[in-house]
């Protein structure tokens, strides 16, 4: 198996429990240490940015990931309303309360893409195997 689901509910996504699943299941596809530390670092804070600037409630939203040969894929879904894409700043600001997060996915990842979807917003992030 080198996909892993996760519907979140919002007592899960206030718990990062999910977390060691996500942990475990990265460790079983052999994705080093290095590398999983930031996919996991990353998804916090999707899940995190989440909970905290959703305009409105977030009760559920869907965890996917994708072991590939030559990736690693997350996708996170919610049924939040993209009214922008946010855009990380161009150097981290240690002194800011905002951003940092932003600018862990950009500098973390290889690929992050925020869409709107039919049912609300579609985030992707994507690590090339180390």
């Amino acid at each position: 198996m080198n996909h892993l689901q996760i519907n979140l509910t919002r007592s899960i996504l206030k718990n990062v429990d999910f977390c060691n699943e996500v942990e475990q299941f990265l460790t079983l596809q052999n994705i080093p240490n290095p590398q999983r530390f930031k996919v996991v670092t990353c998804i916090l804070e999707a899940v995190g940015n989440l909970l905290q600037h959703a305009s409105t409630g977030v009760d559920s939203a869907i965890l996917m990931i994708h072991c590939q040969p030559d990736r690693v894929v997350v996708d996170l879904l919610d049924s939040t309303t993209l009214n922008s894409v946010p855009q990380a700043p161009s150097q981290l600001q240690i002194d800011k309360e905002s951003g940092r997060g932003l600018w862990i996915l950009e500098h973390w990842m290889d690929q992050v893409r925020f869409q709107p979807t039919a049912a609300g917003t579609h985030l992707r992030l994507s690590s090339l195997r180390a």
